[in-house]
């Protein structure tokens, strides 16, 4: 309970609307360049729709000079015209003036003038490429200029009679979501099959927690689908759906790496009991994650070059955190496979054998998945950035995807329930015909 109060209150408080239609507001008497949008891909006939209101209370400014200046360029204008240029400008220098006006004569795909008025203008770009949006008030003002745009970013859908706010190159991230929705369903319904038709004594406590690994798993492909799905639609998701969204990803991400390591320890399968000491390290990491990943809702929609100094710490503590439980991992399934080895080396035959040697067969097959879970990515990631585009990123994405769902649903075969009875029957007699 005291769970949900708190994610209720979260999800309340965190409100606000967040995403492909932003708002700008400005109050400024001084020139200055801001790259509102950048490298954002849209397709050939995709559009840019702009709204604006802009007064001032301009009684001895030159009108003429009284203005914004709307950009569109490409990615290529930007890396090599704007780029540079822009992080060079200091606003406290006496040069910044001569810095902003360069930026407002630099070439572009598309330019507009916005005066002190209410309006609005479209703009469909020609060609499919990452395009950047500049806003620029190229001359100092006596007295401010405010402002209030919307800038919208829409791509033409492949049916050809709207359009969508997802760019190009993630508008797959939708179709992807489905699809993990409905095999993490076909997964879940086929373990709980298993473990309702098996012998109630072949089914351990560790096996509903896979089963919760995998409704979680289950819950945050779905909420993924419908937030992509009203991104897009919408241009805007609401902080309240944003968090949620980011909440069960990140239980599914604690749930995903706490079952691997009680497996890798071999909880419930090579040992029935876990050291007190061990139970305390596991529990201050694991509780320590978690609080971690709370602390980082607020940090959420910020861009990576605008992270306070609070947020980029709590990233890297997650991030340690992550590299400890997966040291652990590996140092558990080691000594779990040890383990077993050393118990059937050392022993004389007795009626139990045959269940010791299916359980290593189970923590041999394991630990080469594990192996093969922190090769397989390391090497699609490698491919993602020498080999694919910009355009084909959902590769990438579908890529960890798949990689995930196979990792847990052959986890998952190879701890299912086991009827111990079935291994002892050549050796005790039940198959002697009579």
């Amino acid at each position: 309970m005291n769970f949900v109060a708190v994610f209720f209150l979260l999800v309340q408080f965190l409100s606000v609307s967040r995403g492909f239609i932003q708002n700008l507001q400005y109050k400024s008497t001084d020139a200055f360049v801001d790259a509102s949008i950048d490298a954002y891909g849209l397709a050939d006939g995709g559009l840019i729709d702009v709204k604006y209101n802009i007064s001032t209370q301009n009684t001895v400014d030159d009108p003429s000079t009284s203005f914004l200046l709307l950009l569109v360029v490409d990615q290529d204008q930007y890396d090599s015209w704007y780029a540079g240029r822009t992080n060079r400008i200091n606003y406290g220098s006496e040069t910044y003036f001569q810095d902003v006006q360069e930026l407002c004569n630099m070439p572009s795909m598309f330019r507009k003038r916005m005066y002190p008025s209410e309006g609005s203008f479209q703009h469909h770009v020609e060609g499919t490429d990452l395009y950047d949006v500049l806003i620029l008030q190229c001359f100092p003002q006596q007295t401010p200029l405010f402002a209030h745009l919307t800038l919208e970013l829409l791509n033409p859908t492949s049916e050809g009679c709207c359009f969508g706010h997802l760019p190009i190159e993630s508008v797959m991230d939708i179709n992807i979501a489905l699809v993990e929705t409905i095999l993490y369903s076909i997964m879940l319904i086929s373990y709980i099959s298993s473990i309702l038709t098996s012998e109630k004594e072949a089914v351990k406590s560790m096996h509903y927690i896979l089963l919760v690994t995998v409704i979680i798993s289950v819950l945050s492909s779905l909420l993924d689908y419908v937030g992509k799905s009203l991104q897009n639609d919408n241009g805007k998701l609401a902080q309240g759906v944003e968090t949620t969204v980011y909440i069960f990803h990140f239980l599914e991400t604690l749930s995903f790496k706490f079952t691997v390591l009680l497996l890798g320890m071999g909880w419930d399968f090579v040992r029935q009991n876990i050291a007190p000491q061990e139970k305390t390290v596991v529990a201050f990491i694991f509780g320590f994650f978690f609080v971690i990943g709370i602390s980082q809702v607020p940090c959420l929609g910020v861009d990576a070059d605008d992270l306070s100094s609070g947020c980029q710490a709590l990233d890297l503590i997650a991030y340690v955190l992550a590299g400890l439980m997966l040291l652990g991992t590996i140092i558990a399934l080691n000594y779990s496979v040890s383990q077993l080895r050393a118990i059937i080396s050392n022993l004389s035959w007795y009626p139990s054998m045959p269940v010791l040697y299916a359980r290593l067969k189970q923590y041999n097959s394991f630990r080469n998945l594990f192996l093969a879970l922190l090769v397989v990515p390391t090497v699609m990631y490698m491919v993602e950035i020498t080999v694919l585009t910009w355009k084909q990123k959902w590769i990438g994405n579908l890529g960890q995807s798949v990689v995930k769902m196979v990792f847990i649903c052959y986890t998952g075969a190879i701890f299912l329930p086991l009827d111990t009875s079935l291994l002892n029957r050549p050796f005790n007699g039940s198959l002697n015909s009579n």
